[in-house]
């Protein structure tokens, strides 16, 4: 691998380091929302997550109806 592959492998190990950090975060804040019996609801507009959204990402905010970014 030469100089060029060896920056894209940093480059491509930052953005999963980036993208693990940010996961974390989402799975501390979702933790945080069970705590405070606010999980498994809508950030936006308050409506109960599906099961079926909850199982394909616990760490949802919205509800398919809301864009997301809550």
């Amino acid at each position: 691998t030469g100089p060029s592959g060896a920056v894209g492998m940093a480059a491509d190990k930052d953005h999963r380091r980036n993208l693990s950090e940010q996961q974390l975060s989402a799975i501390n804040t979702a933790l945080g929302r069970l705590d405070n019996d606010e999980y498994g609801y809508c950030l936006k507009c308050g409506e109960e997550l599906t099961p079926r959204r909850l199982d394909h990402n616990p760490a949802v905010t919205t509800c398919i109806d809301c864009p997301r970014g809550a």
